[in-house]
């Protein structure tokens, strides 16, 4: 398969050759899309749109997007002393509670061609509102100290929340299993 998304960095595009040459020869059974910007990468998107084409039976899962700060999260902890001070709308970068009412080119392509969408914002802020969001741990992790890396601790927490939430088994529903 000829490569339709292509880098300025060597190794990269090395990457992505290999990834385009696995398509024909192996069978791929689920793609886990995990993306701060996910309706604003179109080589991603390309990619996914390839991989689709190639693999008709791939399961593709978006994990979307949670908050953006403006400056790493720690540095607003050690000035305010916690983490909801992240969570404050003059520290916010993005929060995107509904990206299908944005004008976003790639919306409706991504939700297309995925299968299966883990929404962290509903997961973690009642009602979809900022000011609901969850920000830590109940042990008191924060959900990241740079401006929108989840911590291990935060991202297995929103596992759990995931698993609580009744929500689809992933394995199981990116089918897996057998």
């Amino acid at each position: 398969m000829q490569i339709n998304t292509t880098s300025n960095q060597a190794a990269c595009n090395e990457r992505l050759q290999a990834l385009y040459e696995s398509l024909s020869k192996i069978e791929w059974r689920a793609v886990l899309y995990s993306s701060n910007l996910p309706y604003r990468h179109r080589v991603l998107t390309r990619l996914l749109i390839d991989i689709k084409a190639a693999q008709p039976n791939v399961r593709i899962a978006l994990m979307s997007r949670y908050i953006n700060t403006k400056r790493p999260c720690a540095q607003y902890i050690n000035r305010y002393g916690s983490a909801n001070a992240c969570r404050k709308p003059e520290n916010v970068e993005i929060f995107d509670p509904d990206p299908s009412k944005q004008n976003y080119a790639l919306y409706n392509t991504i939700a297309d061609i995925t299968d299966i969408h883990v929404d962290k914002i509903g997961l973690l802020c009642e009602d979809r509102k900022l000011k609901n969001c969850i920000v830590e741990t109940p042990d008191g992790v924060p959900m990241f100290v740079d401006t929108h890396h989840l911590t291990l601790p935060f991202a297995d927490f929103l596992a759990h929340r995931y698993i609580d939430s009744g929500a689809p088994d992933l394995i199981e529903a990116l089918g897996l299993l057998d």
